[in-house]
């Protein structure tokens, strides 16, 4: 269920009725090809690694989040990645008004548009939501300073996310790890395995049917030696 982190304040009030929505004419909402690179390395994966070990999460990306307002108009955010504990299914926005469902996990991939609206104002939009990890990816950032976050600490509250000596995040909502690589943002799981892109995925793929072939002709050849052998002994 939506759980606010606090009762709803003046200050509140003021900042969800003033809150610009994310539109599709909004300049933050352009994504360049190095913002694009840094959510597909990042939602691809994930969405495959969900589809074969948590069925019970939804991922989506880029898709309109919709609350209400406590005027009673709706408001909309659509965070460049987010995790939600809701039926897989095809949606043409996530209804928090009708699901009552928070998000658990929430990804921005920063842009020059976006910079200050990713660490300011979504950070407060995505606590009052009731987010449990918000997490802030910088491509353009120095090497030390491309990833933070929010999330809720041991008491529940809102506060700074603790960043491991890689500059990597713990998500203990998703039990991975979030690592930056150059300018994209990785996930590797409790092994330590790093989660595949789609182009790794294929060349896996590729890889593991030269394997497949190379063993079926080492045995074709094998057999054929064996029946050549046998016919000599006849």
């Amino acid at each position: 269920m939506i759980a606010p982190a606090h009762s709803l304040t003046q200050r509140d009030d003021a900042f969800l009725l003033t809150f610009v929505d994310d539109t599709e004419e909004a300049p933050w909402m352009v994504a360049t090809d190095r913002h694009r690179a840094a959510i597909d390395a990042f939602f691809i994966p994930l969405h495959y690694y969900a589809s074969r070990v948590h069925p019970e999460w939804y991922v989506s990306s880029e898709l309109f989040i919709r609350f209400a307002r406590p005027d009673g108009t709706t408001g909309q955010v659509a965070p460049d990645t987010f995790v939600v504990r809701a039926r897989r299914q095809s949606r043409r926005s996530f209804d928090l008004r009708r699901t009552r469902v928070a998000p658990l996990f929430v990804l921005e991939v920063v842009s020059p548009e976006s910079k200050s609206r990713d660490e300011q104002e979504k950070v407060r939009l995505y606590d009052w939501l009731g987010v449990q990890e918000y997490a802030i990816f910088d491509p353009n950032a120095t090497e030390q300073h491309r990833l933070k976050g929010h999330h809720r600490d041991a008491h529940g509250d809102w506060a700074p996310w603790p960043v491991g000596r890689r500059g990597d995040l713990q998500s203990a909502v998703l039990g991975l790890t979030l690592v930056p690589e150059g300018r994209l943002l990785r996930l590797e799981d409790a092994e330590g395995q790093r989660l595949r892109t789609a182009p790794e995925e294929a060349r896996a793929r590729e890889a593991a049917e030269a394997a497949r072939r190379k063993a079926e002709s080492r045995l074709a050849a094998v057999e054929a030696e064996l029946a050549q052998l046998r016919q000599s002994q006849a």
